[in-house]
């Protein structure tokens, strides 16, 4: 349930174990080309109350408990509900506590590693379980190259939440950095070559800035809407530090609340106050 930039290869790496796949999402279009293009079998969303298990990879735990609650009031047998979706995990365990009053189970499995670790399979699940049933675990498998247990319902999503404030929290202090060098008339392609053979390297220094940054794609394929969502779900985890209001005072502004462009554009904002551009 879901096809978006994650749940659409995800689906088709599930057909790997499970070939009577049925797939669902708000745009019948979107399943229907999944359908076409996998072979999955693209089905109306009451069809999935026979289900037995069923993965969802929605924008938030917002939209999964809805579905999750419509779908188990018409569940013709139990239903483990597998969420992919990058959530809050208080919602999480409230999700769990409703699933389990209609003999329902629901595990939070928020996966990282964007569209292209999905299609080839690779992505981590941060899995919201002391454990999977095997026959679960090995559909997991089949997108996953990392299965990481992180305890009861709602700790795959507080990892995961965090993980992503990192994220951006890295490319921010990078991009200041380097805009900051390039201020005093420094490159920051030469100072990336350096940094990224020394020790204050990253991810980000490495892969995202090179990649998505200097050259002016910013195509990830995250938006920035959700990783503001995200590091909004890790607040309540990490506010008290030192440094969380001050690394997201550019992400979190209301205007990014909708907005359809890629996280790694939030260097924009950088730029601007800056007044000097990266690439």
């Amino acid at each position: 349930m879901g096809l978006g930039s994650m749940g659409y290869p995800i689906a088709a790496r599930l057909l790997r174990r499970a070939p009577n796949l049925a797939v669902w999402n708000k745009s019948e279009s979107v399943a229907s080309k999944h359908a076409t293009a996998y072979g999955s079998r693209a089905v109306a969303f009451d069809d999935m109350a026979s289900a037995g298990v069923v993965f969802m990879c929605l924008p938030s735990t917002d939209e999964s408990g809805q579905l999750c609650r419509a779908l188990a009031a018409i569940a013709t047998g139990p239903i483990t509900f597998v969420d992919l979706s990058s959530g809050n995990f208080e919602d999480s365990r409230r999700i769990e506590d409703d699933m389990r009053t209609k003999n329902c189970r629901y595990i939070d499995s928020p996966v990282s590693g964007g569209p292209a670790g999905a299609s080839e399979g690779i992505v981590t699940s941060m899995v919201g379980a002391p454990e999977l049933d095997r026959p679960i675990r090995e559909l997991v498998e089949t997108y996953s190259k990392n299965i990481v247990y992180c305890g009861g319902v709602g700790s795959g999503n507080a990892i995961k939440c965090v993980n992503n404030y990192l994220n951006v929290s890295h490319l921010m202090l990078a991009s200041d950095a380097l805009l900051g060098l390039k201020s005093k008339g420094i490159d920051p392609a030469t100072a990336l070559k350096a940094i990224n053979t020394s020790s204050g390297r990253s991810l980000q220094t490495e892969v995202r800035i090179p990649t998505e940054v200097m050259t002016g794609q910013y195509n990830y394929g995250f938006k920035l809407q959700l990783m503001r969502k995200d590091v909004l779900n890790a607040k309540s985890i990490v506010q008290e530090g030192l440094f969380f209001d001050a690394m997201t005072k550019p992400l979190v502004v209301p205007e990014h609340a909708a907005s359809e462009c890629d996280y790694t554009a939030i260097v924009h904002d950088l730029e601007k106050s800056w007044k000097v551009t990266l690439p």
